[in-house]
C-alpha cells in the first residue's frame, strides 16, 4: 500500500512532541483485511494517537470513528505494556454479509459505536455498545426483511440485546417478529441464546417450502454451548399439522438435548390422529445438521 502524511506540524519535545497532520493510506493489505483507502485527521500529543473521523473503504463495507489509541509513554522510547483504545461515534455502512461469512447473503450496518479496550487483548477486553441493523438476510434457506438489535461487548462476550428477525413478507406490526437474545464467548467460542417463533404458516418458512406440510408452528427455546455440540430445550406448538393430504392436527412437545446426546421428543399433548412414542429421539451431527429422527 501506500502511506501520505500530508499538512503535518510538529512541536514540542522531540521525546514528547506533539503532532497534527492529515494521514492517507491507500491499497492497504493484511492478513485477512484490505482496505482501498483509510483517512483520518491524526494527532499526538502525550504518547496517545487520535485519529479523527477516521474512514475506511474496505472490501466488506465503509466505516467512521473517532479512535484514540495510547502507545506511548511520555517518553516515545517507551512503549505501553497495554494499549488502551476508546472507539467513538463508530458506523459501519453497508457491510456486505458474503464477504465476511460464508454462505449468507445481504447487508448490514452499525450506528451509535461506543467501544473502550486494550488493542493487545481485544477479545477479553472490549467493552461497550453498537446498534446493529442487517437487511436483506438470506441464510440456510430463509429469506429475511431485517435483523436488529443492540449488540454489546464486556466480560469477554458479545451479546445481542433485544434482537427482533422480520421474516420475509411479514407484518410491519412486529407480531410476526421472531425474537431472540444471547451472548457468545470471543474466547471459548461458546454460545447462550434464547428465542421464540409465535404461531404462523409453514408456508412463510422458506426453508420448509418445498414440504407438502400444512398448519401453523410456534417454537420457543433456550440453547447454549457450541454449534458441534449444544444443549437446550425447546418447546413446540402446532396447530392444525397436515402433511400433503394427511391430516395429524393439534399438539405441543418438548425437546430437549444434553451435550453429546440425542435430544428426547416428548408430546406434552399428542397430536390429535399421531402420537409420538416415549423415547423418541433426534440426533444432530451440528446445530444445523439433523442426522436422525427416531418416533
Amino acid at each position: 500500500g501506500a502511506l501520505r502524511f500530508d499538512s503535518g506540524e510538529l512541536a514540542g519535545n522531540w521525546r514528547d512532541p506533539a503532532v497534527l497532520g492529515a494521514l492517507a493510506i491507500d491499497g492497504l493489505a493484511l492478513p485477512g483485511f484490505a482496505a482501498r483507502h483509510i483517512r483520518s485527521r491524526l494527532r499526538m500529543r502525550e504518547g496517545t494517537l487520535y485519529l479523527d473521523d477516521l474512514t475506511v473503504q474496505a472490501e466488506f463495507g465503509s466505516a467512521r470513528a473517532d479512535v484514540e489509541l495510547g502507545l506511548f509513554a511520555r517518553d516515545l522510547g517507551v512503549l505501553r505494556t497495554s494499549w488502551p483504545m476508546k472507539v467513538r461515534k463508530a458506523e459501519v455502512a453497508r457491510i456486505e454479509l458474503a464477504r465476511l461469512v460464508p454462505g449468507m447473503a445481504g447487508t448490514g450496518e452499525l450506528r451509535n459505536g461506543q467501544f473502550s479496550l486494550d488493542a493487545k487483548n481485544w477479545a477479553r477486553t472490549i467493552a461497550g455498545s453498537a446498534a446493529l441493523t442487517l437487511r436483506d438476510v438470506r441464510t440456510g434457506g430463509e429469506w429475511l426483511d431485517r435483523v436488529q438489535g443492540e449488540v454489546s461487548f464486556g466480560g469477554g462476550k458479545a451479546s445481542l440485546v433485544g434482537g427482533r428477525v422480520q421474516l420475509h413478507g411479514a407484518r410491519e406490526s412486529g407480531e410476526d417478529d421472531v425474537t431472540a437474545a444471547g451472548s457468545y464467548d470471543l474466547t471459548s467460542q461458546q454460545f447462550a441464546a434464547e428465542f421464540r417463533v409465535p404461531l404462523l404458516p409453514f408456508g412463510r418458512l422458506r426453508a420448509l417450502a418445498e414440504l407438502p406440510l400444512h398448519g401453523q408452528v410456534g417454537v420457543a427455546g433456550r440453547l447454549r454451548g457450541s454449534l458441534r455440540d449444544f444443549e437446550g430445550e425447546v418447546d413446540v406448538q402446532l396447530r392444525g399439522l397436515g402433511w400433503d393430504k394427511i391430516r395429524l392436527g393439534d399438539g405441543e412437545f418438548h425437546l430437549e438435548k444434553r451435550k453429546g446426546e440425542p435430544a428426547v421428543l416428548t408430546a406434552r399433548d399428542n397430536l390429535d390422529f399421531f402420537d409420538v412414542q416415549p423415547g423418541s429421539e433426534i440426533a444432530f451431527a451440528s446445530l444445523t445438521k439433523l442426522t436422525t429422527l427416531a418416533l
